[in-house]
């Protein structure tokens, strides 16, 4: 019994989901927010490099995020470390 249970949640919302959600919803941002706008400026991979490994500091140290209250993912888990 305990595995159909486990199966139909499954069916319902796969747990493999959950896993993606954060990853989406980074490279969601990172298009829109980076790719997009700066698509005339790219020339070569090296570019494309750097304005990734600016994006990701900027999304982690930065960027509010709504999920978080406003806080930055640097900052909420600071906060969640001190409580």
């Amino acid at each position: 019994m305990k595995y159909k249970a486990i199966l139909s949640l499954e069916l319902e919302f796969p747990v493999w989901l959950l896993c993606e959600i954060p990853a989406e919803s980074f490279f969601s941002h990172y298009k829109c927010e980076t790719i997009y706008l700066m698509r005339n400026q790219i020339k070569d991979i090296n570019d494309v490099k750097q304005i990734t490994e600016e994006y990701m500091n900027y999304y982690i140290n930065e960027r509010p995020q709504k999920s978080l209250g406003g806080l930055s993912p640097k900052e909420y888990l600071k906060h969640k470390l001190a409580a």
